[in-house]
């Protein structure tokens, strides 16, 4: 399955929601979580002007753990490894394929996980 950045970007985590994830666990997964997308929004309120980040991890998780809330459809998925448009991605469809691309789907189920502390 693969889910692009541009769904991902459709999902924003506030720095507060992400604190507020402490509020009812502070275990040493959760801390360390805090921490690091503490870290990842410093670079994107740097580079965007961004007080917050796109969970695209997260997101990828949410689209394997529950399939059924993303829509979904068969692609080929190519990369660019050279020149200008280098780490550009391409979706073509494909009915044959065997990788799924993640389109869209519930994102209000989405963030409302994402924000239950």
């Amino acid at each position: 399955t693969f889910v692009p950045l541009d769904l991902c970007r459709k999902i924003v985590l506030t720095r507060a929601t992400v604190r507020s994830y402490l509020k009812t666990n502070r275990s040493r997964v959760v801390r360390l979580l805090v921490e690091s997308h503490m870290a990842y929004m410093d670079h994107y309120i740097a580079w965007e002007g961004l007080d917050g980040c796109f969970p695209h991890d997260a997101i990828a998780v949410l689209a394997a753990w529950r399939p059924e809330r993303f829509y979904r459809g068969p692609g080929r998925v190519t990369v660019e490894t050279t020149g200008a448009r280098r780490d550009k991605t391409t979706l073509v469809p494909d009915p044959r394929s065997s990788v799924e691309v993640a389109m869209g789907g519930d994102l209000k189920w989405v963030r409302q996980f994402l924000a239950a502390p």
